[in-house]
């Protein structure tokens, strides 16, 4: 019996771990690489043509982002954005402050926001509420510098222990080029 718990947990084990696939993308000059923690076929990872976008200070950037929908029916997505961007100097208070102010620009409810630790580096997280059809839905808004040249910013509306929480343990976000095209 021993030995059939024994092979039955290692059965178990192998298609957990089959069934999570790590991503790798390239996206202009960025790497990105991420595990969501649901099976391959749950999802479809798509490149999005780069925007050109002009900041608050006149400066224009261009932005670099991937799309990951799901393809089970439910409605669920995220988005994740890279752009060339010095680094602001924010404390984790004020990166979390700024965060939440964002969301309520967008109309977003009941929003809580906090420091991490994402890639290794400090970042903020908020999470908040929206409707469709009077339907309660949940947002998570991540940002972070990878390098001191890059921000980086996740929206993701997956369920925090079905996707969100997975891809804020596993991304990874490289410059692979020192210049854009």
């Amino acid at each position: 019996m021993k030995i059939f718990s024994l092979v039955l947990a290692t059965m178990i084990s192998l298609t957990i771990l089959s069934s999570a696939v790590q991503d790798k993308v390239t996206t202009g000059p960025y790497s990105i690489s991420f595990d969501l923690g649901l099976p391959k076929d749950a999802y479809k990872v798509e490149i999005a043509d780069p925007k050109n976008a002009e900041t608050a200070s006149g400066n224009v950037q261009t932005q670099y982002s991937l799309e990951i929908v799901n393809r089970t029916g439910i409605n669920r997505m995220a988005t994740i954005s890279i752009a060339k961007a010095p680094q602001i100097l924010l404390t984790l208070d004020e990166m979390a402050t700024n965060a939440r102010l964002n969301m309520q620009n967008f109309g977003f409810s009941d929003i809580e926001a906090a420091a991490l630790k994402i890639d290794e580096k400090n970042g903020s997280i908020c999470m908040g509420y929206y409707f469709i059809n009077k339907v309660k839905n949940e947002v998570y808004l991540v940002n972070y510098y990878p390098d001191r040249n890059t921000s980086a910013s996740i929206m993701s509306s997956y369920p925090w222990n079905e996707g969100t929480l997975s891809i804020l343990k596993t991304i990874h976000i490289e410059t692979i080029n020192a210049t854009e095209p």
